[in-house]
């Protein structure tokens, strides 16, 4: 059969040098008709040179062909057509060359003439290549199979060419490489599609709407690659096309989700996008699956400034995650409080890799002035803030912790809860601001903790108070009329001194002095009088003493 294919080419090639000849003893359309018979008599089937012309062929059936010429200018055009929806492995089966040298490029075009499956190479030492997959609507297709560029080897050999066609409903339709040509899927069922380009010119965009409130997490799955370089990126927008987060797929994982994100009601888009050029790269099939669960307790993006704060109520549990894991990633919440008391704001937590600090959470009230902070740290599962209440609007923020610090996408949960006088106490993580007291004369010394977060405070270390030192009377005189004169030690930290004098205890006076001597007139001609001395010092409105000297006796003139 190949023998005959080889004369018919023969014949062909005879006419193009001879043309003239040939055309003034057949006309030109009885000799297209004879070349056809020709070629399918060689049971070739026959080819064109551009799209209007492009021969039909049947899906999942191998045909053969060839090119005369081992240059670009050379190409076949094919034209087939599926029924419904699915996708397609284009399979290009060739003799083995002298070398592993490009020998043709083929590719894949859609009724509009875009451009499908981009330039997949055929190389010498491979008898059989496949495209990559790619998933198409029902419709018109075409294939182009085209010579190696001039610098590279040539070959004339018969080629094989089989369109493999397998019928699908969960497969990309291309194409939808931007956000207006998204192809519609439904959540919690897995999609399909490649990426052609394996740098981040190919993109894959995809369209769901969910009808209620609720969570959505976005899981990829994918071959193991040959390392653990960046494959893939996946993003996820809102109906007005912003991005509300991102994962990166790597090649050592097989399966990765991206961070469950809070929703409302509304249309999303998933982007599937190409690595960039200086990382990994794959054409591979992978897997896309949007999962959804409808719940009234998520965060909604975007909740990342007070005007935006989620809606809460109190003693109900809520969940969100701050998916980019640094800190221009926030959730606000806004509570409004009708009953007057003391409240617990609680963030739980799962027990994290390490003991490092991962979230932030601060309560404002409604003029937002912080009232409250408290971080959240890897090694303890429930934080609090605590603090009275009024009736107003209070806000929340969970905020990612800063870039050098591990960060975390978990899911928290946080609840608002009325108390009683002790929850303050109890559920405050408590950070200390330490003052010392000294003693004085009037009160003991000690150490004053007080918590910064919630103003609990005790005492320790405790300081006796000041005491002032005894004195004595060091001397005196006898003067006339009925008079002593006195003198006693001083005391260090008196403002002043007391005399006491009596003969008995039912004549006892009491004389406050200025200095360390006085003379005390008016007493009694030859009478023993005791004297004693104190000091005191004088503070404001109080007063603390010493204690009394010695008795010392005098006997007067």
């Amino acid at each position: 059969m190949q023998d005959i294919f080889i004369v018919n080419v023969k014949i062909i090639r005879r006419y193009e040098m001879n043309k003239q000849v040939y055309e003034n003893i057949i006309s030109k359309s009885i000799f297209q008709l004879l070349l056809i018979i020709f070629i399918l008599a060689s049971g070739k089937t026959a080819s064109a040179q551009d799209f209007s012309s492009a021969m039909s062929i049947n899906v999942n059936t191998y045909m053969q062909g060839n090119v005369t010429s081992g240059y670009s200018e050379e190409q076949n055009y094919y034209m087939f057509s599926v029924p419904q929806d699915g996708y397609i492995v284009l399979n290009f089966t060739n003799p083995l060359q002298q070398d592993n040298e490009k020998y043709w490029d083929m590719y894949l075009y859609n009724s509009e003439y875009n451009e499908l499956i981009g330039g997949t190479t055929i190389y010498g030492n491979l008898a059989s290549t496949n495209s990559t997959a790619v998933g198409i609507p029902a419709g018109v297709y075409y294939v182009k199979i085209q010579s190696s560029a001039y610098g590279y080897a040539m070959s004339t050999d018969i080629y094989g060419l089989n369109i493999k066609y397998t019928a699908s409903d969960t497969w990309e339709k291309e194409l939808n490489d931007t956000f207006t040509d998204a192809t519609p899927i439904v959540t919690n069922v897995e999609y399909y599609g490649t990426t052609d380009s394996g740098y981040s010119s190919g993109s894959d965009y995809y369209t769901f709407k969910i009808v209620q409130d609720g969570c959505v997490t976005l899981n990829f799955t994918n071959p193991l690659q040959s390392n653990d370089d960046h494959y893939w990126s996946m993003y996820l927008y809102n109906g007005k096309y912003e991005e509300i987060c991102l994962r990166e797929i790597y090649g050592n994982k097989d399966n990765t989700k991206a961070v469950s994100i809070g929703v409302e009601e509304g249309t999303y888009y998933i982007k599937i996008q190409s690595s960039k050029y200086e990382y990994g790269k794959s054409t591979d099939i992978y897997g896309i699956t949007a999962m959804f669960e409808a719940s009234d307790y998520w965060e909604k993006e975007f909740n990342d400034e007070f005007t935006t704060a989620t809606k809460i109520k109190v003693d109900t549990k809520y969940y969100g995650t701050t998916h980019m894991g640094y800190e221009k990633e926030k959730d606000y919440y806004s509570i409004d409080i009708s009953d007057t008391g003391v409240y617990a704001v609680e963030i739980y937590t799962d027990n994290l890799r390490n003991d490092d600090e991962y979230w932030t959470m601060c309560l404002y009230d409604s003029s937002y002035n912080e009232i409250g902070k408290t971080y959240v740290y890897g090694n303890k599962t429930k934080h609090t803030i605590a603090s009275a209440l009024s009736k107003e609007t209070y806000y929340i923020k969970v905020e990612s912790t800063k870039y050098e610090i591990p960060a975390s996408d978990t899911v928290y949960s946080i609840c608002v809860t009325k108390g009683n006088s002790n929850t303050i106490k109890e559920n405050c993580s408590h950070e200390y601001d330490t003052r010392q007291s000294d003693a004085t004369y009037f009160k003991n010394g000690y150490t004053l903790h007080v918590c910064e977060l919630c103003g609990y405070s005790y005492k320790d270390d405790y300081i006796s108070k000041k005491i002032l030192s005894q004195g004595y009377v060091s001397s005196y005189s006898k003067g006339g009329n009925k008079s002593l004169e006195l003198r006693w030690s001083s005391v260090d930290g008196a403002t002043g001194y007391q005399i006491r004098y009596y003969i008995n205890k039912s004549s006892k006076k009491i004389k406050n002095i200025i200095g360390t001597s006085c003379i005390i007139r008016g007493l009694k001609r030859k009478k023993t009088y005791k004297v004693q001395v104190r000091a005191y010092v004088k503070e404001d409105s109080k007063t603390a003493y010493g204690k009394w000297s010695e008795v010392r006796k005098i006997r007067t003139l």
